[in-house]
């Protein structure tokens, strides 16, 4: 990508993510009806500090049939949009 450094940014522990995740998706995720849901949707991002950031982001403010759906996509897979892909994961230059 034109980079000048690349450096390693790894996973976050469950107590980071969850942290992270709050704190971009706002504190509706707090709720009583909302919490379970959004804790499952924030472990289905793998401690990914960028899958974290962007489906908190995404779901900011949303309906909890939002959050239940977006869950089920999430551990969900689709090799549609990849393919000539065998599944195997692909990492992106940061080694």
């Amino acid at each position: 990508m034109g980079s000048k450094d690349n450096f390693l940014i790894n996973n976050l522990n469950e107590e980071e993510a969850w942290r992270l995740f709050k704190m971009m998706a706002g504190d509706d995720v707090e709720n009583r009806e909302l919490k379970s849901t959004a804790i499952d949707v924030a472990r289905a991002c793998g401690g990914l500090p960028i899958a974290l950031t962007t489906v908190a982001k995404a779901l900011r403010g949303k309906s909890l049939y939002e959050w239940k759906n977006s869950l089920r996509e999430l551990q969900t897979p689709s090799m549609v949009n990849f393919e000539g892909s065998n599944g195997e994961p692909y990492y992106f230059g940061l080694v």
